[in-house]
């Protein structure tokens, strides 16, 4: 029995034996020449990181913008722009009526006009008074109380200046101007409405939107953060390149500036943000567009 099985074993021996013999020949060409079996190569590395090229997401968000709102009561008389309208910086946008702004200007105008005559009146009295004071005609105390009356009437006279001066902030505050150049939102109000304490408390009386530059929000995931972080170290927004796609596909043309980010990651999409700026002059970019982005590290 165990004869028989240590046959079977030297059989099946020269079996794989002969087979192997007939794999090797069948390796031999019409020409003689032995076909050269290559071992596995060892699994190839990706990209590095120089020639590395990633997408993430993208939203574009404005760079600045301020609300259009009155700094004083009055009645709202004539708005100057449309919805969606371009607008330089001092641009005038909102006309108030100046009226009772300007009487109250002509009453403060007078009132320091006022002050100021009395002031000279004060110092002439005073300097009238200098030599007798010298020639004991007037007693110390009564040229001390003449001192006196003349810094009170310096005093009124600044006063009076001060008055005016602030007449004139609210007359200026009639008109209000675009504070830069930009997209102007629709009007929250309407014309011929009298603007109170308490609306201006509550609301704005427009939205204006600069569009150029313009800035877009990117997620980073994790992974490139990462290694990219650990490969540039602190130098890293400094060799980093980024370029914009648009929704259709196409690139656009503008170079972006990297402004800032990568304080925390969002907890539900594990990105972190960065902030790129691009010129716009074509408006082309708007608020709540959504884009890619590539970034490559740029060849040094």
């Amino acid at each position: 029995m165990h004869a028989d099985e240590g046959g079977s074993k030297v059989a099946v021996t020269r079996i794989r034996q002969a087979l192997a013999v007939r794999m090797m020949l069948s390796l031999v060409s019409a020409s003689g020449s032995m076909l050269v079996v290559a071992a596995p190569l060892v699994a190839q590395q990706g990209p590095d990181l120089a020639s590395e090229i990633t997408e993430f997401k993208g939203t574009v968000v404005a760079a600045r913008e301020a609300e259009i709102s009155p700094r004083f009561d009055g009645l709202l008389r004539r708005i100057h722009f449309s919805p969606g309208q371009v607008v330089e910086e001092g641009d005038l946008l909102f006309e108030f009526e100046p009226a009772g702004k300007q009487l109250i200007l002509a009453a403060d105008q007078a009132k320091r006009k006022r002050a100021e005559a009395q002031l000279r009146g004060a110092e002439i009295k005073l300097k009238n008074n200098e030599p007798l004071r010298g020639k004991n005609v007037i007693s110390e105390m009564a040229f001390l109380e003449l001192e006196v009356a003349r810094d009170i009437a310096a005093a009124n006279a600044d006063e009076a200046r001060a008055h005016e001066r602030g007449a004139e902030i609210a007359l200026k505050g009639m008109n209000l101007y675009a504070p830069f150049k930009g997209v102007m939102s629709h009007p929250f109000v309407k014309e011929g409405v009298f603007i109170t304490q308490s609306a201006r408390d509550q609301s704005a009386l427009a939205q204006i939107t600069q569009m150029n530059p313009i800035l877009v929000r990117g997620q980073v995931p994790y992974a490139t953060y990462h290694r990219r972080r650990e490969s540039l170290k602190s130098d890293a927004p400094a060799r980093i390149g980024f370029s914009l796609i648009l929704p259709n596909g196409e690139e656009f043309p503008q170079v972006s500036r990297f402004v800032g980010g990568g304080y925390e990651f969002e907890a539900e999409t594990q990105t972190t943000v960065i902030w790129l700026e691009f010129p716009n002059p074509e408006y082309l970019l708007r608020p709540g567009l959504r884009v890619t982005l590539r970034s490559q590290i740029k060849s040094n």
